[in-house]
């Protein structure tokens, strides 16, 4: 919270990161790096991060299981991802697509065609380099496309195919990618909207005109959240209602031998027994 709270009163106040549209997660995230890097490098900190968690629900949530089972270990933050993409397949419709019209494709095949080129360059590269080619997919278009979700997801696919270490270097690759993302797209889109005067009717009062962010926020969205009452608790009930069933799903997708990202379900090579001193 402390780390959301003070990305967003940056760019608030520091008018240059609202002026470029530097997205508030990129700020917090690159402050919080460098405050744990400069606290490191003076001996002053050892950061640890738990990567597993075998926390009964969160691990029946996310698995097959029927029963509760605190003998298995999952990513720690696999009930995110799942909930992160179910939340958005909630969210998708028809209708939406049809307000999309012929943008919607246009823009999909464009995707596709820069994921390729992605995949290529990154392929031609590590063959200058000589090293793994799966290297060059994995910063290819599996984090610059897929993101994070992908890179954890993809992880053990890739380590049987000859790269060690896989989730680590496409969790670095993916979190370049959307650092530089943000310091980039931002300020040319930004540019690009202004000067083209891209926007709609309800952008009038926001950043690309007033220099502010608006009047979004952690707690501006937590008391809107608030304010919905037993609705909410509703939606919440659907919400793990559909990760749950979407692990089952994937489980007997995964038995056809299809390989999905680790984040769309459960996954075997995940759970596996609890060792000795915890995750």
């Amino acid at each position: 919270m402390p780390v959301l709270l003070t990305r967003e009163w940056l760019v608030r106040r520091v008018r240059v990161l609202a002026r470029f549209n530097i997205p508030a997660p990129v700020v917090g995230g690159l402050l919080l790096s460098l405050l744990i890097l400069a606290f490191s490098a003076a001996g002053w900190l050892e950061a640890k991060f738990a990567t597993q968690v075998g926390a009964r629900f969160w691990v029946w949530l996310v698995t097959p299981e029927t029963l509760l089972d605190q003998t298995k270990l999952v990513d720690v933050n696999r009930p995110f991802l799942m909930a992160f993409f179910t939340c958005i397949w909630l969210n998708a419709s028809w209708s939406l697509v049809k307000r999309g019209s012929v943008q919607v494709l246009v823009f999909l095949l464009l995707a596709t065609a820069l994921a390729v080129f992605q995949n290529l360059i990154g392929i031609g590269l590590t063959k200058l380099l000589g090293v793994s080619p799966v290297l060059g997919v994995v910063c290819g278009s599996v984090t610059k496309t897929g993101g994070h979700g992908a890179a954890i997801g993809f992880a053990d696919v890739l380590e049987k195919a000859g790269l060690a270490n896989a989730k680590v270097l496409g969790v670095a690759a993916a979190t370049f990618g959307l650092v530089m993302g943000g310091l980039l797209g931002g300020p040319i889109g930004g540019r690009l909207m202004r000067r083209f005067n891209l926007k709609t009717s309800a952008a009038r009062d926001t950043h690309l005109e007033a220099g502010s962010s608006g009047d979004s926020g952690i707690l501006t969205d937590l008391g809107a959240l608030s304010g919905f009452g037993p609705p909410l608790l509703t939606h919440g009930l659907l919400l793990l209602a559909c990760v749950k069933f979407g692990a089952w799903v994937s489980y007997f997708i995964q038995k056809t031998g299809a390989t999905l990202p680790r984040s769309a379900g459960w996954w075997p090579a995940a759970s596996q027994k609890l060792r000795p001193g915890g995750c």
